[in-house]
């Protein structure tokens, strides 16, 4: 039964999981330092005595040995390590940089720690311990204050319950037209280039993997949500960007990432500990597969991988989302890591959202039967009652970085309206809640700061994502007020033409994220689970294909029997263009009808529903296809 109100079901210290996952942590660090005090206490030689109290700490056995100098070196490097553990996913990095200084303090000590050396080790790492202990304990008490308050909040705002029918939305106006030709100035190139990409690197968000999912969401959102009726370019578009997942250079850096951080040299960028890869792309196949009622890629082998010229990984849809479900399944977080260890909650949300779509598309259950539990792990896990959410957690140490304000909520809104439409009713609420107690009533007066001014897909501090995530919340929450100030804010930030596409300032994956909120519907993502289409659209005329990119369509819907449609070109000299239809009924007369209804031209359909006609397309033109009676 749906609540009546919203509320957070967030733990303030974080879950019994995390809990137990730090515990064991600091049990193997314990361990760990208790075997390293033995050949003190037993008064072994120097060298093993250096080693040992260099497994309490990086550096430790320098400090035992006189050179303080060298344990703040050593320290500083594993600062780094822990850095590039992070962005790599480079487990090896604080394993080498604590073991390394332990070895090389073994090997270059000649005289045994003094007593007052050996016990200084014990009693800093104990220190800072303690320290870290406190500090936890003392914050405690006012993050529960801050959850009540939260949740007194949480408990007046009424829970609406999610529409499911299709909505349509208005046809795409010339600003929206130039930013589909963007996108497809992206996708429509060959397969195996990738001008106009953002090329920095292949491990974080900089990655070709986003950018082209990027596209896929955002032209699966403009197919369902403005063209359910037409096919052509944006069919294409959507497959070309598909193929392009499976292009070596995009997936091959798993590679180095596996052996860095899981210390194997399996280059398989789906079956295991890489939903970074397989869940966005899940999501996008999914999207894909909902919006054009097209099958491809979920035959046998359809998205086969290529290594070399002998070793392949052989996949397709239903492989895909099958191996990411036995994923959650044996993982103890449910959710399993992007990169070696850190487990992103986003990464795994769009991992959990693939599986839906394909379970509404297919008539299975592989998301639906692990919903509860994931919802249940992403509430009491990843998000924080005190008003923060843990976007990454270490699945080896239980370490989190956990964002705070309102930005920390908004990526993951559109996401979790498909898993959990109340969580994300909470997650908008506390984001509204935090702008308004950190700017006031004044939307005006809203501006990035901190996370909210980094685009992920470049690496710049320019602000985008904040108006981007906020457009994408807003619009998916059906707040239309909040999403035309964000768009309007975002625009404001810098616009160009270039050849008929309108470039928007930011990465290429930020401007397609902007574009999924543009071309969607509000609760367009959540129908996208679990809606529904009319049969009417799905089996009704289709607008087959257009000549792109001297016609562009602007709306194509059908109510069964009648398709309406609206083109645009970007000349008014009266030039004809063939349109080709399908899904018309066979062997029967048809005529094109103008916005008047006056009759401009007539075709029949053959006997496989598909028909074509010569047409002068100037400007902007309303159309409809309808029986000739």
């Amino acid at each position: 039964m749906a609540p009546d109100t919203l509320f957070a079901n967030s733990p303030v210290g974080g879950g019994p999981i995390l809990r137990s996952i730090r515990q064991r942590a600091l049990t193997i660090w314990a361990v760990l330092a208790a075997i390293g005090l033995l050949p003190t206490l037993l008064d072994f030689t120097s060298g093993y005595q250096a080693f040992g109290l260099g497994l309490w700490l990086p550096g430790g056995g320098f400090l035992a040995a006189g050179a303080p100098g060298w344990f703040v070196l050593c320290m500083g490097l594993f600062a780094l390590s822990l850095v590039l553990w992070l962005l790599v996913g480079g487990f090896i990095f604080p394993v080498l940089a604590w073991l390394l200084p332990a070895l090389l303090a073994a090997w270059s000590i000649d005289n045994p720690p003094s007593l007052a050396a050996s016990i200084s080790v014990p009693v800093i790492s104990l220190a800072m311990l303690a320290g870290y202990l406190y500090h936890g304990r003392h914050q405690r008490k006012a993050k529960q204050v801050r959850a009540q308050a939260l949740n007194k909040y949480l408990s007046e705002v009424p829970f609406i319950t999610p529409e499911k029918s299709h909505e349509l939305g208005e046809e795409l106006d010339d600003k929206e037209l130039g930013s589909l030709r963007y996108i497809l100035n992206l996708a429509m190139q060959p397969i195996d280039q990738f001008n106009g990409f953002v090329k920095i690197d292949q491990f974080r968000e900089a990655a070709w993997r986003y950018q082209l999912v990027a596209i896929n969401y955002a032209l699966a959102a403009l197919q369902i949500s403005r063209t359910p009726a037409f096919s052509g370019y944006l069919h294409k578009a959507q497959r070309r960007a598909i193929e392009k997942m499976k292009d070596r250079r995009v997936w091959h850096y798993w590679r180095v990432e596996n052996a860095l951080g899981n210390f194997r040299f399996n280059a398989d960028p789906v079956k295991k500990d890489n939903i970074m890869y397989s869940g966005w792309w899940a999501l996008a196949l999914g999207a894909y597969e909902r919006a054009t009622d097209d099958l491809r890629y979920s035959t046998p082998d359809a998205l086969t991988l290529k290594e070399g010229p002998k070793r392949y990984f052989r996949y397709d849809f239903p492989r895909i989302v099958e191996v990411v479900s036995q994923q959650f399944d044996r993982s103890r977080l449910s959710l399993f890591p992007c990169e070696p260890n850190w487990v992103f909650a986003i990464c795994n949300l769009f991992g959990m959202t693939g599986a839906l779509v394909f379970d509404k598309v297919h008539g299975t259950r592989h998301g639906l039967d692990r919903l509860e539990k994931f919802n249940h792990i992403i509430e009491t896990e990843f998000t924080m009652a005190e008003g923060r959410t843990a976007t990454i957690m270490s699945s080896r140490s239980g370490i989190i970085l956990a964002g705070g304000g309102p930005f920390a909520y908004l990526g993951n809104i559109w996401l979790l309206n498909m898993t959990s439409p109340r969580l994300a009713q909470v997650y908008w609420a506390l984001a509204k809640y935090m702008l308004n107690e950190e700017f006031g009533d004044d939307m005006a007066a809203w501006t990035p700061s901190g996370p909210g001014m980094l685009d992920a897909g470049n690496y710049t501090k320019n602000g985008v994502f904040f108006w981007i995530t906020l457009m994408q919340s807003a619009k998916e929450m059906g707040d239309l007020a909040i999403y035309e100030f964000a768009r309007q804010r975002y625009e404001e930030m810098g616009t160009d033409w270039k050849d008929g596409a309108l470039h928007h300032l930011g990465s290429v994956m930020a401007q397609c994220f902007s574009h999924i909120a543009r071309f969607a519907t509000p609760g367009c993502w959540y129908r996208m689970a679990h809606g529904e289409v009319p049969a009417s659209i799905r089996r009704g005329p289709r607008l087959e294909s257009v000549p792109y990119p001297d016609v562009m369509v602007a709306a194509a819907d059908n109510d069964g029997s009648t398709l309406s449609m609206t083109l645009c070109s970007s000349a008014d000299t009266g030039e004809s263009h063939v349109l080709h239809f399908s899904r018309l009924q066979g062997e029967t007369p048809y005529v094109l009808l103008d916005e008047h209804d006056n009759v401009i031209a007539a075709t029949t359909a053959d006997i496989d529903g598909k028909a074509h006609i010569d047409t002068p397309v100037n400007g902007r033109c309303q159309l409809r296809l309808a029986v000739r009676t």
